[in-house]
């Protein structure tokens, strides 16, 4: 009788209580369909503080950044050459899609910034995040895409200049000349379309145009070499 009575009271308190809401079902993540590979620097205090480049398998890209916290993301479209493509994709195969091996080194080193290499794809998924990694291949591919970083903010501060500051641009020229000269630029094709528009433009400075004509030239002889 006892259990009896306890089914009626646990039937009335089911009955007491407010039905659910039935919200939509949540979807899916949905699998991508092509190959992608994002690399996501994070280091308070550096400029920029934060950036992030994506790359997929047929060669278009994102390129992020953000100077300081308190100042918005600025992103440009992007497109690799095969060879950017066929480079990324050979690391990210080596390092198993960045499942394994374990990328942060077991060693006390300073604060490098927070980095993370994605990988999404249709057959694999993979992520890691790491401060300093002594893995080759992941040493690697972080230092090339911290050089498309160096490139696309050459990339912003160019654009920034044609709008609102010509007299800037030779400035900004000669230190994208600097940088390449000192291997820090990855994916100078970046820069080609804002460099020709430059090198075509009689109105700009003789100067600034010989200048560009003469980063055109590098990129290209760098490219066949």
């Amino acid at each position: 009788m006892k259990l009896q009575g306890m089914g009626w009271v646990l039937a009335g308190m089911m009955l007491a209580l407010p039905a659910q809401p039935q919200g939509r079902p949540v979807p899916a993540k949905s699998m991508p369909t092509t190959a992608t590979v994002v690399f996501t620097d994070n280091f308070p205090g550096s400029q920029p503080c934060w950036f992030q480049v994506s790359i997929t398998a047929d060669g278009t890209g994102l390129y992020g950044s953000q100077q300081s916290a308190n100042q918005p993301q600025q992103w440009l479209r992007v497109r690799f050459t095969p060879e950017d493509v066929s480079r990324v994709f050979r690391w990210a195969r080596a390092l198993d899609y960045f499942r394994q091996p374990r990328l942060e080194a077991r060693v006390r080193v300073g604060f490098m910034g927070e980095k993370q290499l994605e990988y999404r794809g249709p057959r694999h998924q993979g992520e890691q995040k790491f401060n300093y990694t002594q893995v080759r291949a992941a040493a690697a591919l972080a230092a090339w895409f911290q050089g498309v970083s160096e490139t696309g903010e050459h990339r912003l501060r160019l654009r920034f200049k044609l709008r609102y500051d010509p007299l800037g641009v030779l400035a900004e020229l000669n230190s994208i000349r600097r940088d390449w000269r000192a291997h820090n630029l990855a994916a100078p094709q970046l820069l080609s379309p804002l460099l020709q528009r430059i090198a075509s433009d009689e109105s700009m400075m003789g100067v600034a145009r010989l200048r560009a004509r003469g980063l055109l030239r590098d990129f290209r002889r760098r490219g066949k070499g």
